[in-house]
């Protein structure tokens, strides 16, 4: 089990000096400040759950290994949304992709979803929204999607679906 552990600290520590890296990248003038700082946020909090994990190690008492196992499955989601929902987004983010996001928070806006501030659209997918941070969810959809007016009907079932979700965790 310890050398399982060492190998996902040094493991963890590789992929996470890679999302700051590409992040610090992306910062320049994105349309996505905002989401680029709360993904900073979301990769400083599983760099420290890497670290306790790095420290339970050190230490090899048998009760903290029981806590590590949580510990890497935090850091396992958190560098799953990074890595595979929001990065690819933002870095291959085209013209048509920014300007459906443009539609997108128009109509999220006027539809009530007043705590959506962003939205990072993925013309590579079958119809999907991952909202793991709350306010910038990611949209996938298939890249035809905005050839044909009545196929943004999808798109609105996604946002639809992100109010759904956004509210149930609002009532507790």
């Amino acid at each position: 089990m310890l050398d399982y552990l060492r190998a996902k600290v040094v493991d963890y520590d590789v992929a996470l000096q890679w999302v700051f890296q590409e992040l610090d990248r992306l910062t320049g003038d994105s349309p996505h400040s905002a989401l680029i700082a709360r993904l900073k946020a979301r990769a400083a909090t599983a760099e420290g759950l890497r670290r306790q994990l790095q420290t339970i190690v050190g230490i090899r008492l048998p009760r903290l290994l029981r806590r590590a196992l949580p510990i890497i499955h935090d850091i396992e989601l958190a560098t799953l949304e990074l890595t595979s929902f929001y990065l690819p987004g933002l870095q291959k983010e085209t013209a048509r992709e920014l300007a459906l996001r443009d539609v997108l928070l128009g109509a999220a806006q006027r539809c009530g979803l007043t705590w959506v501030d962003d939205i990072v659209v993925r013309l590579d997918g079958e119809l999907a929204c991952v909202s793991s941070v709350v306010e910038s969810p990611v949209i996938f959809a298939p890249p035809h999607i905005h050839r044909l007016p009545w196929e943004l009907a999808g798109l609105y079932h996604e946002l639809g679906s992100q109010r759904l979700s956004s509210s149930a965790t609002d009532r507790g």
